[in-house]
């Protein structure tokens, strides 16, 4: 009797060891069929490049299509490459990032004050987009802490160089292509 318990032992013992492999392969592929059917869809357009950073930090650039990308596990910034124009207006009208006034406020060599409305035409690097997103994090983040400031800053100390009268009217082409070449070089 106890030959047969032990004999009946043995052979559930090997069936569970055969079946194993067949059960860990279905739960991988539950899991694998889980994550592509819960997992997040993304769709770069043409025009654009996502930036995609694992949990370990690592980023890769995601070319035009679509992409699944891991649950929990992976994150997308999607980067239009196409040119973009930044404004800022003295006027309170929406077409500006920053709602109501947000004119540069600035002082002419001679002291007086002025308010320049600008609108500055930008567009983002495929071969510099893993910087921006290690830096920046997001495009708006790049807009708000990067665009933005660093115009503002160029426009205040280049006017600031030029006699109101200059700015105004005689030099103004000479002032916008100053602020042009700065802005270049700062954004290159």
């Amino acid at each position: 009797m106890t030959q047969v318990l032990i004999d009946g032992l043995r052979k559930k013992t090997t069936q569970m060891k055969r079946r194993l492999p067949f059960a860990l392969a279905l739960v991988v592929v539950g899991l694998l069929v889980a994550c592509s059917f819960f997992g997040q869809r993304v769709t770069i357009a043409e025009n654009e490049r996502g930036v995609v950073a694992d949990e370990q930090g690592e980023l890769q650039i995601l070319a035009p299509g679509a992409h699944t990308l891991s649950p929990f596990m992976q994150s997308v910034e999607v980067y239009s490459l196409a040119d973009q124009t930044y404004t800022m207006k003295g006027q309170p009208e929406t077409d500006g990032v920053v709602i109501g006034n947000d004119a540069i406020e600035t002082r002419s060599k001679d002291g007086r004050q002025l308010w320049i409305d600008a609108a500055v035409t930008f567009r983002f690097v495929e071969s510099k987009l893993i910087d921006v997103r290690r830096t920046w994090q997001t495009p708006d983040r790049f807009l708000k802490g990067f665009i933005r400031p660093t115009t503002r800053n160029v426009i205040y100390n280049t006017a600031g160089q030029f006699n109101y009268e200059e700015v105004v009217s005689s030099k103004r082409s000479e002032v916008e292509e100053v602020i042009r070449q700065k802005l270049a070089e700062e954004f290159s």
